[in-house]
């Protein structure tokens, strides 16, 4: 079944599987033998390789590229110009922010170690003072962790070495990111 609604460009191969109100943006082509789950939402100038499939109520942003062969659970969200190398794995509730990058035969699951810890959760923020820079929050049993370039460590590590570095923006912002997703739980 393809989507009710055909936006510009829209280049499906007949032997690709759409869930219902799968969604997808202009110019998006697709590779063959695809899954797209319901409530399925994509950017427009996707790039989809051959066999991939995505689960229901998953959403990714503008310009995304999909290596053959990618897997996603339901409700995975990844923001604009993620790029996916072939055979990676995501399970549900996969959440990444803008222009991550995932080399061929990436997985992220149950018991993922990202950082020497298991992940729990993951966040990526992108853009955050508005030099381009990403930040990786992993969290896990004993707290969380925080990537920012070379540094690796606590949020209260972070915030002291941000402050003592005059990024005033990323000493308020992380720590409030981290607040924010434990009262949401």
């Amino acid at each position: 079944m393809k989507p009710e609604v055909y936006p510009d460009g829209f280049t499906a191969p007949d032997d690709s599987k759409f869930g219902a109100e799968a969604q997808f943006g202009a110019w998006s082509k697709f590779g063959k033998l695809s899954q797209f789950g319901a409530l399925s939402k994509f950017g427009a100038w996707s790039l989809f390789g051959d066999k991939s499939k995505f689960g229901a109520d998953s959403q990714f942003g503008t310009g995304v590229e999909f290596g053959d062969r990618s897997l996603f659970g339901d409700k995975s969200k990844f923001g604009a110009d993620s790029q996916f190398g072939t055979g990676v794995e995501f399970g549900d509730r996969s959440l990444f922010g803008a222009r991550p990058r995932f080399g061929a035969g990436a997985k992220f699951g149950k018991n993922c170690i990202i950082e020497g810890v298991i992940a729990q959760r993951v966040m990526t923020l992108t853009n955050v003072d508005g030099s381009g820079r990403q930040i990786l929050l992993v969290w896990h049993d004993d707290g969380v962790l925080v990537r920012a370039g070379c540094f690796l460590g606590t949020v209260s590590e972070f915030r002291k070495r941000a402050t003592a570095d005059g990024k005033y923006i990323y000493a308020a912002v992380i720590p409030a990111v981290v607040a924010a997703v434990k009262r949401a739980k």
